[in-house]
């Protein structure tokens, strides 16, 4: 199963149970929507590794794991001038949650080039945080909220879930054609 909204938007609200109200719950809803959205394009989020087997090109399909690190996302709040209480509150929604469903379910597929037939090993490469910032803002103001510390609260969450991103790694199998020499190659891949 894909990572989804609705997953994310469930995760993030069990990682903080201390939260309540409707803003909460819509916040949760515009962080959700907006990260799976932006996690679907290569160009906002891509995996890169190293492929063993035998030579030849192929798929490559595997399973992206991601620790929790609120604090790191926490570090990010404080750099952007979010502090107290409700920060720590919602830097462990965003540090937990996103780990949480990234790892339970992200899938991540793209080429390998070299190794036809094998295994591979990921790290997340690029995790295109201006454009998350970006996104989250739109949907922040088509949910109506406004106000001059929308930018800074949808940049502080976008910087932060791409930095965590950042962390993420994966491993998985190449599946394709190739001979019986061995050989070791690259991949380039993307989440589902």
């Amino acid at each position: 199963m894909p990572v989804s909204s609705a997953g994310l938007g469930q995760n993030l609200r069990s990682a903080a149970p201390d939260m309540t109200g409707r803003k909460w719950l819509e916040l949760a809803s515009i962080v959700a929507r907006s990260t799976i959205s932006w996690s679907r394009s290569r160009s906002n989020l891509m995996l890169q590794g190293a492929t063993v087997g035998v030579l030849g090109s192929g798929k490559v399909t595997g399973k992206l794991l991601l620790a929790p690190n609120p604090a790191l996302v926490k570090g990010i709040f404080t750099s952007y001038g979010i502090i107290g209480n409700a920060s720590g509150v919602l830097a462990r929604a965003i540090g937990v949650g996103v780990a949480a469903e990234f790892s339970q379910k992200a899938i991540y597929s793209g080429d390998s080039v070299g190794v036809g037939v094998g295994t591979d090993v990921s790290k997340v490469v690029l995790a295109n945080g201006p454009a998350l910032t970006g996104l989250i803002s739109s949907n922040m103001a088509a949910q109506g909220w406004s106000g001059s510390q929308m930018g800074l609260i949808s940049g502080a969450i976008g910087t932060a879930i791409a930095s965590l991103l950042l962390t993420g790694t994966g491993t998985g199998g190449v599946s394709g054609g190739g001979g019986p020499i061995p050989s070791s190659g690259t991949s380039i891949s993307g989440v589902k």
